[in-house]
């Protein structure tokens, strides 16, 4: 646990270092989509060298690899069936909810209102972005997807960012909170804490438990002869 010397410390260190080298810069992506679909979003992102990316043909095979790679970033084609399914179902664990779903569209372009309708449902299912794009567009709209796509993932590497940063933050508020800043030892909110989770893992297993509590009669008498830290060690 962290001291408040300690923690006055770790901070000044955290608040020096660069942001590209406490976030990991080398975002995931996780591609889901057909033979196409995947060719043309690898080749408007493979300028980004932030990114290294992981494919799956279809929403079946990425499901599990969500599970077990966590992606920062998911890239899925929206004509294929399951994958807004899959993106609710990604944002409805808390574990992977911090994760930003992007859901391109390949289908012909209807008529805006009924765009604005489809990317409304996306949105309200959980979908951090949606848009349409041509899989075989001319030139000038290669670079305009190009740049469209790119700044999805640049914006989505922020919320990741974002993220990361607050759970550094409530790490470190926590491991304040449960320490006494004199001693570093666990305070009585890091017994009320963790007791509970140790007796129910106790009663789970069906394993028994013990809780020890001393008082030591006139130990102020050990602090004022021989100082804090021989009574901490003693």
């Amino acid at each position: 646990m962290f001291g408040a010397a300690s923690v006055v410390a770790f901070t000044a260190f955290i608040r020096a270092i660069p942001c590209f080298t406490y976030f990991r810069m080398d975002a995931s992506i996780l591609l889901v989509g057909n033979g196409s679909f995947r060719s043309l979003i690898l080749k408007s992102i493979q300028e980004l060298a932030t990114f290294t990316v992981e494919v799956a043909p279809n929403p079946d095979e990425a499901a599990p690899l969500i599970q077990a790679q966590q992606p920062d970033i998911l890239v899925m084609q929206a004509s294929l069936s399951g994958c807004l399914e899959l993106c609710r179902q990604t944002k409805n664990q808390s574990r992977l909810a911090w994760i930003c779903c992007i859901l391109l569209d390949d289908r012909p372009f209807p008529p805006r209102q009924i765009q604005q309708a489809i990317a409304t449902d996306a949105l309200e299912a959980s979908a951090d972005g949606y848009d349409w794009i041509a899989l075989q567009p001319s030139d000038a709209e290669f670079l305009m997807q190009q740049r469209l796509l790119q700044a999805h993932l640049r914006s989505g590497l922020r919320r990741v960012q974002n993220h990361r940063e607050l759970m550094r933050t409530n790490d470190l508020l926590s491991a304040i909170a449960l320490s006494d800043p004199l001693t570093e030892l666990n305070n009585r909110r890091a017994l009320e804490w963790e007791l509970p989770r140790q007796i129910h893992s106790a009663r789970s297993q069906k394993t028994p438990i013990s809780l020890m509590m001393l008082d030591v009669d006139f130990f102020k008498r050990v602090n004022d002869t021989y100082g804090i830290w021989w009574a901490i060690a003693s």
